[in-house]
């Protein structure tokens, strides 16, 4: 799953994660080339998201977050942003962001 970032401080970033049986296995600056999914976000619901003040799946749905890609694999891996393994990533990259 690749992400997009626009508009941050250094410019955009671009970075994925390779997920495997519903499990986070690899997570990397740069791009996947053959990534089935790619998400784009702005750099303020980016923040907004890894906060916890804007839920991942109703940016979504409100098309905050641009989808391009496998739409059906997306829909898929969507109920893993309730995971306790996301919620506990979010609370680690959280402690070592600085916004």
């Amino acid at each position: 799953m690749q992400y997009v970032v626009t508009g941050g401080p250094d410019g955009d970033v671009h970075y994925y994660w390779l997920l495997e049986n519903g499990k986070l296995k690899e997570s990397k600056l740069g791009d996947l080339p053959d990534a089935e999914v790619t998400l784009t976000q702005t750099y303020d619901d980016a923040q907004k998201i890894q906060k916890g003040e804007l839920d991942a799946n109703a940016a979504f749905m409100q098309g905050r977050v641009k989808v391009t890609g496998n739409m059906a694999k997306l829909m898929s891996l969507l109920p893993l942003t309730n995971a306790p393994e996301y919620k506990q990533l979010q609370t680690e990259i959280q402690a070592i962001t600085e916004y």
